[in-house]
């Protein structure tokens, strides 16, 4: 790597720490939406993988992994059309530096790397997003099975205040008769 690549990189990451740390500050306020946001910094993300894995020789392969683990958490924060559209913009990062090395530069980065990486992402994005709708769906059945239980409780303490004596006949799945 040279110093001219070194100096290159060094610009675009204090480039995308000061965007960045921009966006940060401006999801604090309300008036900004926060999907414009969260656009903003995906399309900030994606422009900076773009730079780097351009400018960067050698260090093809850890950049685009770095990429899958930011197509993932992306899937997690949005909806399914939108988690798929980054990952297809994504996609075009490795093929496009692909096209771009082998027309401008004439060198031998394969291909098949490339389609594999861009492949990646799209199923990262789609199972991620399976994931995260899972989990949310989970969290709202587990939140109604609560308040569930804590109904079920307030009348159980009502039974037992209100009972001076008696008996309650249960069945083998502890279901009161």
């Amino acid at each position: 790597v040279s110093v001219r690549q070194m100096a290159w990189a060094g610009t675009a990451a204090l480039a995308h720490l000061s965007i960045g740390s921009a966006l940060f500050l401006l999801a604090r306020r309300p008036r900004w939406p926060a999907r414009t946001l969260v656009a903003a910094g995906i399309a900030l993300d994606l422009s900076m993988f773009a730079v780097l894995l351009h400018d960067l020789d050698g260090f093809g392969n850890g950049i685009c992994l770095l990429l899958l683990f930011n197509v993932g958490a992306y899937a997690l924060m949005l909806r399914l059309g939108w988690s798929m559209t980054f990952a297809a913009i994504a996609c075009l990062i490795p093929i496009g530096n692909y096209v771009l090395s082998r027309l401008i530069f004439q060198d031998t980065q394969p291909l098949p790397e490339a389609v594999m990486f861009g492949m990646s992402y799209l199923m990262t994005a789609m199972l991620t997003n399976l994931l995260a709708r899972q989990l949310r769906e989970t969290e709202v059945l587990a939140a109604q099975r609560g308040a569930e239980v804590d109904n079920l409780a307030r009348v159980n303490e009502m039974i037992i205040r209100r009972m001076r004596t008696g008996l309650i006949a249960v069945d083998s799945d502890n279901t009161i008769r």
